[in-house]
């Protein structure tokens, strides 16, 4: 492209430098006439002195003094020449009439030629100022012309640019407006409303600024929308990249943002695009959120407490992030709120008892977030509770109490690594949509509060339980028979590294469905019976740091299972034996 430009640029100077020598030859040759016509006039009063002067300044200057013989005297003819060789000739000649007037003629005409002689000089200077004005104005207004024409090309096909090093704001070099615009709606937001910090308003490189000059891209136009404003803000405060694509466009129209049939935004679906900003107050202009999914970034940072304004939020999903930050009282005015995942972030302190008053909660996910206290017993105020998931939150203590039972809906139930103590109510067995009972310390050892007791024979009762977990705990006593009852539902079922006694009772051999099993690290005896070889969709089977005693059942002997056993057990199609095989 630069080749084709400068080709343009070079075209444009040829016809103007050809156009420029056209114009100096015409005016060159109309002067050549002039002066001839003067030299002509004066040729009678000439002598051969002055012939001789004039040669020698025609042959300084580079110009050509051919004699003819027409008439009565010599022909002055001059080639075209440079400006400052005419220049030099015109002051030559001056000098020529000005000595042939100091050397009269002593004949009778002397008085007479001086006055030509004078009157040649005159002409001569005129002839000089006027082509020389001419010449002058030639070569100034070909120069403008030249200028002017290179500028145009020059910005035609380099349209100006702001330089990236110096764009302040942090958007895109095209990222740009006009000073009236920008000022325009700064000053409604500064004036008319109390949206922004007036200090993020002046910074240059804050979301507000970048907002600011989104809305100034699109006319400027005052009064400013407030959920425009505030969507935009959200957006670059949590490290979103260039917007331009929206311009001109409803809010509704862009992508990861959902509204209702008014065109007002209710969800924002901002997982997993890479965020690595902070959630700013002005998410609160967004009045008719219901939605907010910030989940699988890495935004920082405190949750701004104008969150808690958003009282028309249905889910609130921020989990896979790197906030730090408590969870203050004004969570309790979510009273919409239905889905709580705060997981996988550095949270800190305990939830507030305001968070009590949040009724239609169904689904409470604070693993692995640093919380602390008795968060179990808040769930029997949430009577549409489906899951709760609280694992891996090593200062969440207390028990699980009977009002457990009063949770019909519950699904999840996923409370292990956590220093939840206490028994296993029956009361249990009353969550009739039980799918996931999840409890223990999950391999911490040498910790000794966790759950104890036995685990109760209602569990059984939870005919849609697909697992459960019971891990690291200080429970005793044999498994429950009630536990084959689960025929068709449960798909693992994980009693390792507690106290559980006994024998396999026959009662799991109904549980044909059954893909992992895990018992090792308990005081479990007896033999493992054969039917246990016949649970073809078994993939993982560990029996090992038991009492077992016996030979292992022919069919455990299969490539499609791993199967860990202790050494002391014969087996003689088995591979290596022990928990590291």
């Amino acid at each position: 492209m630069t080749d084709t430009v400068n080709g343009s640029i070079q075209g444009v100077v040829d016809d103007i430098s050809a156009a420029t020598s056209h114009a100096v030859v015409v005016d060159e040759q109309r002067d050549n006439e002039e002066m001839a016509a003067s030299a002509t006039e004066s040729s009678v009063h000439q002598d051969d002195t002055a012939n001789a002067v004039v040669q020698n300044a025609s042959s300084t200057n580079g110009e050509i003094l051919q004699e003819n013989s027409h008439g009565n005297g010599n022909r002055l003819v001059t080639a075209p020449v440079e400006w400052s060789s005419r220049r030099r000739l015109s002051n030559s000649t001056a000098g020529f009439n000005t000595a042939t007037r100091e050397q009269p003629n002593p004949s009778s005409g002397d008085t007479q030629a001086t006055s030509t002689s004078t009157s040649n000089e005159s002409s001569v200077k005129n002839n000089n100022i006027c082509c020389g004005m001419s010449r002058w104005k030639v070569v100034t207004i070909t120069t403008t012309v030249l200028v002017l024409v290179i500028g145009i090309v020059i910005g035609l096909v380099f349209p100006v640019r702001h330089d990236a090093t110096s764009n302040t704001t942090g958007l895109p070099p095209d990222f740009s407006t006009t000073n009236q615009a920008i000022l325009r709606v700064r000053t409604y937001l500064l004036q008319e409303t109390n949206w922004s910090d007036p200090l993020s308003l002046m910074d240059p490189t804050s979301a507000q600024t970048k907002a600011v000059y989104q809305l100034a891209l699109e006319g400027g136009q005052a009064p400013v929308q407030q959920q425009r404003y505030g969507l935009l803000v959200a957006w670059y405060g949590l490290g979103g990249g260039d917007r331009s694509s929206g311009l001109g466009r409803q809010e509704c129209d862009w992508n990861l943002v959902a509204c209702n049939n008014e065109a007002q935004v209710t969800s924002l679906l901002f997982s997993k695009q890479g965020l690595d900003g902070t959630l700013l107050e002005e998410v609160a202009l967004l009045s008719n959120l219901e939605y907010l999914d910030l989940e699988e970034n890495t935004v920082k940072g405190q949750l701004p407490a104008a969150l808690y304004s958003l009282t028309n939020l249905v889910t609130l999903s921020l989990g896979f992030n790197e906030f730090r930050s408590e969870l203050s009282d004004g969570i309790g005015s979510l009273t919409k709120l239905e889905n709580l995942r705060l997981h996988d972030n550095d949270f800190s302190g305990t939830l507030p008892d305001s968070i009590k008053s949040l009724t239609n909660l169904k689904s409470v996910e604070l693993w692995r977030t640093n919380l602390a206290g008795p968060i179990v017993q808040y769930a029997a105020s949430w009577p549409n509770l489906e899951v709760l998931s609280i694992a891996e939150n090593f200062n969440i203590n207390g028990t699980i109490s009977s009002e457990i039972g009063t949770l019909s809906k519950l699904r999840e139930l996923i409370l292990q690594r956590t220093h939840i103590s206490g028994t296993v109510p029956s009361e249990v067995g009353l969550l009739s949509n039980l799918e996931t009972f999840s409890v223990g310390l999950y391999a911490i050892f040498g910790d000794s509060v966790t759950v104890s007791g036995t685990l109760p024979t209602e569990i059984g009762n939870c005919q849609k339980l697909r697992k459960i977990v019971i891990e690291a705990s200080n429970m005793t006593g044999p498994i429950p028979p009630s536990i084959g009852r689960l025929t068709s539902t449960l798909k693992i079922l994980s009693l390792s590294d507690s106290n559980f006694t006994g024998s396999i009772p026959d009662s799991l051999q109904s549980l044909t469905d059954i893909h992992e099993i895990y018992l090792a690290n308990n005081a479990f005896s007896g033999t493992l019976p054969e039917w246990l070889g016949s649970f073809e969709e078994m993939r993982h089977l560990q029996v090992y740091w038991n009492q077992f005693t016996g030979s292992v059942p022919t069919g455990l002997c299969r490539a499609s299972l791993k199967f860990y056993y202790d050494c002391v057990l014969e087996c003689d199609c088995c591979g290596p034996c022990g928990p590291l095989v």
